[in-house]
């Protein structure tokens, strides 16, 4: 092989691996020519050069400068896209951007404040029910039992006042709250509570981040949906007595 089509044999191959690296950026770490592999195969050509016709300095230097440059090129499209990966994450995971937003989570916890319910609490069930809702302070202790016949499917919102049986304000604090539905025939129908709370800051524990609605505190990972503010939020088909 002369040294020209050996020059060209290794300009063609740099070109089309770096030409390819936006398709096929998962498989360029085994398969791009790396600076290794192009000094073997440049230490290769100087050793089987034509004597009477040998590689010109300047050929030397713009085949170094080629492997430089496509390298560094390479480099650089990595890099980028890594930041650009981080980026989305950052933004997807931020949790400064819950602030001021409603979110609906798993749970059945309900925040007493000024006398006051915080947040909206909700369950859904898959058909008609007798239900018959409990809720208990921090203590165990039942405070309220409402009880209602759900005559459709779906999510009820369970408007609690913040009164015991007595009908007298409960204290401030976090409560939590039991659902049990019935069908006709007697038999328990499954049922999802659900907790949406508006979240008013971040607390950081361990170093991770915990959402904030007045003193309760949320896991992002619980998080369903999060609606905004502003919007009417994930209110239920109907609503229980208080």
């Amino acid at each position: 092989m002369t040294v020209n089509n050996i020059q060209a044999s290794i300009l063609e191959t740099l070109s089309s691996q770096y030409a390819s690296t936006d398709t096929t950026s998962s498989s360029n770490s085994s398969s791009m020519m790396e600076m290794d592999d192009f000094l073997t195969v440049f230490l290769a050509q100087l050793q089987y050069q034509d004597p009477l016709n040998p590689l010109e300095a300047t050929d030397m230097t713009a085949q170094l400068s080629a492997i430089s440059t496509v390298e560094q090129l390479y480099n650089v499209n990595e890099k980028l896209d890594t930041v650009s990966t981080e980026l989305e994450g950052l933004s997807a995971s931020d949790p400064l951007g819950y602030i001021g937003k409603d979110v609906l989570v798993e749970g059945n916890e309900i925040a007493v404040q000024d006398g006051e319910p915080l947040g909206a609490t909700s369950f859904s069930i898959e058909e008609p029910a007798l239900v018959v809702i409990t809720i208990f302070d921090a203590a165990g202790n039942r405070v309220r039992e409402i009880q209602y016949d759900a005559n459709e499917a779906g999510s009820q919102m369970i408007g609690w006042g913040g009164k015991d049986d007595q009908g007298l304000l409960v204290e401030d604090g976090t409560y939590t709250y039991e659902v049990v539905a019935t069908d006709n025939n007697g038999e328990e129908v499954a049922v999802n509570t659900l907790s949406q709370w508006r979240i008013t800051g971040i607390a950081y524990e361990s170093g991770e981040p915990y959402l904030l609605a007045g003193d309760v505190c949320l896991n992002l990972a619980d998080i369903i949906c999060v609606y905004d503010s502003s919007g009417d939020g994930a209110e239920g088909d109907s609503e229980t007595e208080n």
